[in-house]
């Protein structure tokens, strides 16, 4: 790397190496400023005598600076912020608020038979809070919230600035639950937005006050508003929300299964605005503005006008600012005829994403996004010098003679060598982000699409030609229909290629794999790597005996990697039982010894993927690729409807049902046949006194139902199982319910060590009764925080167990080691120890 890239770019590490360590090392604000004032004074001391001392000192002031930027971001509030009123259980709240942003209607999604609860249709649009209600008087309130809203606001005309009265209910956004989840809270903290409102109706928002006049907030609404208008008018029904959602980055509109195809092979990056919509974006205003004859400074000035008001429009998230910055400095170095350098330009960028938010250094958005512009601008620095040196690396002289000799080849012949030439640079370029994202990919969403390196290129002509002519349809369709409706045609039906295109590449076998992933110190050790190679690229390429050590550290390392991932399982080795913490569900993970899996219900009220998602993240975080054996309780949806994407993303071994399984016939069932069917995993019958394959010295047996079943309610036929090793004891209930619990209390009691308490908690499920049956050491409730569960938490305890609730406690793990010695609790969320 030449020395002009060198500034820049060390000093925003510096600054990325501070908020780091204090996101590491927690409230360290006090140690931060005394380093920034300690750095300060020597770099004063030291400024005249050496170069080397004060270039240090200078960094670590970067560094204090960045680390008191994001301590101070990250955990000072104001001490009315509305967040400071919220829990996490929902609570009454009658709140005065000012609309930061106009409202997004999100239609209900279709209907999908394991869904258990239908969606409605709902409004959604952000706040600053201004008043809240305290009993009969009003107190001073600040902060930021989001507000959900079931149904649609026709009635009520809301725009960004007015000042609205809401009664809803208030909560905290959900902290992680479970290994390896996504974090919600911190995302939502990340953002300053510590509180959610849900309204339950419209007529419970008032407007008390008209917002006076423009601002800043009330354009950036109004013209998304009325580009969304303009898609929906020029392009089809049909494709029209997958224009708002490529050009304007407006989702709400778009069904998630046509999301999918997008997300599975690589793609993603086109339904996400970034960098290649604003660079398609402002180089097409430029060449508009230039045929126009519009002086050249004048048109720049417009470019990054416009290119800013876009990025507002897409709510600024860090990959469009990045674009924008970048966008910016190609601007200004061509009104200043200077020359741009890429990596500095890059840094640059970085540092005012930072500066405006330092959390988002943490957003798998923004690091992909920095990642992919830092491989492309190594990538375009290779072409130039392949171009511009020959293999011993001396500069090109012009040759005339081979210039004369490509003009005078026919036109056909230069155009076939031009469009291989672009195909493969293209290709290759795909190929670089494709390796240099897919780590992180990996760690972040355990996925690998192989089938991105091959799409990347045949996608991208319709894709620029729809993005192209979406812009044109935002920019002139509103003063001249006729041209809207033209661009609208091209848009359309290239938005079509395109989603064709990668649907089928989706169907096609190995075009992505789900995998566990990477740890963190193999990521991080791998980018530190990369980060080196990128700081010395000039060098390497110019002397080519350098390439033998980046390519021998880069194998060496991905060896180290697979060989932790292989002889370093996170599996004891003895047996590990992890209730899944998925809300109103049931999952339960039975690691035995020998590394088999075992599945107790995968399910949840609501959401199937939800459940499906929590439960494979635990699974990937403990290295897990591989189900043995799934056994659903019952027949009820929330104990079941994850289990049709697990089996896309795992290999199952069998899947075990009681024999009234399928008495009844609904869509939910019929969905669950279906994909058993379309996987290949076999489905078997279990009754009372048959025992699963264990292999062994575990014991793995059904106590309820009979053959027969019960022959009243589905939850009366819930499986019990009972897993026994080494004298321990654990209990898998379901949803059992009378008869079926007067019929199992009605054997020999039998003690357990762990149970889980039927039926989420419910005191149908007759607690006592069997609270006395199993008198467990430990009992867990599977359920929603909302649930009602104190009659059963009373009667357990009077047991003697000691209860513990998922909607709480998170992931209750309980292990033991190899020889079967005490078992060891673990609560993910509480941090509870016994």
């Amino acid at each position: 790397m030449r020395r002009a890239y060198q500034p820049l770019v060390v000093v925003f590490a510096a600054a990325c190496g501070g908020i780091v360590v204090d996101r590491w090392r927690g409230p360290a604000l006090p140690v931060w400023l005394w380093t920034a004032a300690v750095a300060l004074i020597v770099w004063r001391l030291l400024w005249r005598r050496r170069a080397l001392p004060a270039a240090l000192a200078l960094l670590m002031c970067v560094a204090a600076i960045g680390g008191a930027w994001h301590h101070l971001y990250w955990h000072f509030f104001a001490a009315d912020d509305i967040g400071l009123f919220a829990r996490e259980l929902p609570e009454p709240v009658c709140i005065e608020a000012i609309v930061a942003g106009g409202p997004r209607f999100i239609p209900a999604p279709p209907y999908d038979p394991l869904r258990s609860i239908k969606k409605r249709d709902q409004t959604r649009f952000a706040i600053r809070a201004v008043a809240i209600r305290d009993s009969e008087r009003w107190r001073s309130a600040s902060g930021i919230a989001d507000v959900e809203v079931d149904g649609r606001l026709d009635d009520l005309s809301i725009h960004a600035g007015d000042r609205l009265r809401i009664f809803g209910r208030i909560s905290a956004p959900s902290p992680a639950s479970n290994p390896g989840e996504i974090d919600y809270a911190e995302l939502a903290r990340g953002r300053r937005d510590l509180a959610a409102l849900h309204v339950k109706v419209p007529a419970c928002i008032a407007i008390v006050e008209r917002a006076s006049g423009w601002s800043l907030a009330r354009l950036v609404s109004e013209v998304r508003r009325r580009g969304q208008d303009l898609l929906h008018r020029y392009i089809s029904k049909t494709q029209s929300p997958l224009a708002q959602a490529v050009l304007l980055g407006a989702h709400d509109d778009l069904d998630p299964s046509r999301v999918e195809p997008f997300m599975l092979t690589g793609t993603i990056h086109i339904m996400v605005v970034a960098g290649l919509h604003v660079g398609i974006l402002a180089y097409l205003l430029f060449l508009a503005l230039r045929t126009g004859f519009v002086p050249r400074p004048l048109a720049l000035l417009a470019v990054a006008a416009l290119t800013g008001l876009y990025a507002l429009v897409t709510d600024a998230q860090p990959p469009v600012v990045r674009a924008m910055i970048l966008v910016w400095i190609v601007c200004g170095s061509m009104w200043l005829s200077r020359r741009r350098a890429g990596l500095n330009s890059l840094a640059l960028a970085g540092l005012v994403v930072v500066a405006f938010n330092p959390t988002d250094l943490f957003r798998a958005g923004a690091q992909l996004s920095f990642l992919a512009v830092a491989g492309l601008i190594l990538f375009a620095d290779r072409e130039h010098r392949r171009m511009t040196t020959n293999p011993q690396g001396k500069p090109i002289a012009y040759d005339p003679l081979a210039a004369l000799i490509e003009r005078t080849r026919p036109w056909p012949v230069r155009a076939l060598r031009w469009f291989g030439e672009e195909v493969r640079r293209t290709t290759l370029a795909g190929l670089v982000i494709w390796l240099v994202a897919m780590p992180l990919v990996m760690a972040r969403f355990h996925l690998l699409a192989p089938a991105a390196i091959v799409l990347t290129p045949l996608v991208l002509l319709p894709m620029t030609i729809a993005m192209a002519a979406g812009f044109a349809v935002l920019l002139v369709g509103w003063a001249v229909p006729p041209l809207g409706a033209v661009f609208g045609s091209v848009c359309d039906w290239n938005l079509r290629l395109l989603e064709w295109m990668v649907t089928k590449a989706s169907t096609l076998p190995g075009n992505h794999f789900w995998l566990p992933g990477p740890r963190e110190w193999w990521l991080a050790g791998f980018y530190v790597g990369l980060a080196w190679v990128g700081l010395n690229y000039g060098r390497i390429l110019s002397h080519r005996r350098w390439l033998l050590w980046p390519a021998a550290g880069f194998a060496a390392w991905c060896g180290v990697g697979f060989a932790a991932a292989r002889f370093l399982p996170a599996h004891s080795g003895g047996l590990d039982c992890t209730f899944v913490s998925v809300g109103h569900g049931c999952a339960v993970v039975m690691e035995l010894p020998g590394g088999r899996v075992l599945m107790s219900d995968a399910g949840r009220l609501g959401q199937p993927l939800v459940a499906a998602r929590d439960i494979s993240n635990y699974l990937w975080s403990h290295g897990q690729t591989h189900i043995d054996a799934i056994v659903i309780s019952h027949n009820d949806v929330d104990h079941f409807n994850a289990v049709p994407e697990l089996l896309e993303r795992f290999s199952v071994g069998v899947i075990y049902v009681s024999p009234v399984m399928f008495n009844r016939d609904t869509g939910a069932l019929r969905t669950l046949q279906a994909a058993v069917r379309r996987t290949g995993v076999p489905m078997r019958e279990i009754a009372v006194g048959d025992r699963l394959a264990s292999g062994d010295d575990s014991r793995i047996e059904v106590l309820h139902p009979p053959p027969d079943g019960m022959g009243q309610t589905e939850n009366a036929d819930s499986i019990l199982l009972s897993i026994v090793w080494h004298g321990r004891r654990f209990l898998m209930t379901g949803d059992l319910a009378p008869p079926g619990t007067e019929a199992v209390v009605a054997e020999p009691t039998i003690p357990f060590d762990v149970a889980m308490v039927p039926h989420h908690g419910s005191p149908t499920a007759l607690p006592a009764m069997f609270a006395a049956w199993c008198r467990p050491h430990w009992a867990v409730i599977s359920g929603d925080i909302s649930h009602d569960s104190r009659i059963a938490v009373n009667a357990y305890q009077a047991a003697g167990a000691i209860v513990l609730n998922t909607s709480t406690s998170g992931a209750v793990h309980f292990g033991m080691g190899p020889v079967g010695d005490t078992i060891h609790v673990d609560c993910y969320r509480r941090g509870d120890r016994w």
